[in-house]
C-alpha cells in the first residue's frame, strides 16, 4: 500500500485545517485524520511569506507530522465541483493551480519559490462498483481538447519547485 499526508484547508482556511492521511491499497482508497491536538504533530510554527503572494488565513502549521514528515510544498487552487444526478459520478476542475516551496527555517516555515501551473486539471471520481461510460469521458475529453492522463498536484509541485 501507499499513503500521502497532507494538511488540507478550504476557502483560504477561514475554518482552519485538517491533517489527512490518504491511504491507497490495491483499488481501495480511504482517509484517516489527525486531530490538531494529536501527539503525532510537531510544534506549530508561523508561516512567513514576505512577498505576500498567497492569500490564506492559516498562520501556523505543524513543523512535522508523525515525527518524520515536514512541510516542503504548498499547493493552492480553485475548485469547481459537479455531481451527476444519480450521485455516482463526481467531476472536479482545478483552476489557478500554483505551488510554493516551503522551508523549515529556525522557528518558522518560510514560503520561497513560487510556480504556477499553465493548465487546469479535470478529474472524474466514481465508486468502484459504478459502471463508468468511458465513451462519455472520451467525448468530454475531445470536446474540451483534454489529454487523458494521471495527474498529481503534489508530484507536479515537487517537479516545478525542486527540479526546475
Amino acid at each position: 500500500y501507499r499513503y500521502k499526508l497532507r494538511l488540507r484547508f478550504y476557502n483560504e482556511g477561514h475554518k482552519g485545517y485538517q491533517i489527512e492521511k490518504k491511504i491507497k491499497q490495491d483499488d481501495k482508497n480511504w482517509k484517516n485524520f489527525h486531530t490538531l491536538d494529536s501527539p503525532y504533530l510537531g510544534t506549530l510554527l508561523p508561516i512567513v511569506d514576505n512577498s505576500k503572494r498567497v492569500q490564506f488565513k492559516i498562520s501556523h502549521v505543524p513543523e512535522n507530522i508523525e515525527f518524520i514528515y515536514k512541510p516542503i510544498s504548498f499547493v493552492s487552487y480553485n475548485r469547481e465541483y459537479y455531481v451527476s444526478k444519480d450521485n455516482n459520478l463526481r467531476i472536479t476542475i482545478d483552476k489557478n493551480v500554483y505551488f510554493l516551496q516551503a522551508k523549515l527555517n529556525q522557528e518558522k516555515i518560510q514560503l520561497l519559490r513560487f510556480r504556477k501551473l499553465n493548465h487546469n486539471i479535470l478529474e472524474a471520481k466514481y465508486n468502484q462498483n459504478y459502471n463508468l461510460d468511458f465513451g462519455l469521458i472520451e467525448e468530454i475529453s475531445n470536446k474540451l481538447n483534454l489529454i487523458l492522463s494521471k495527474s498529481s498536484k503534489y508530484c507536479k509541485s515537487i517537479s516545478f519547485l525542486y527540479n526546475h
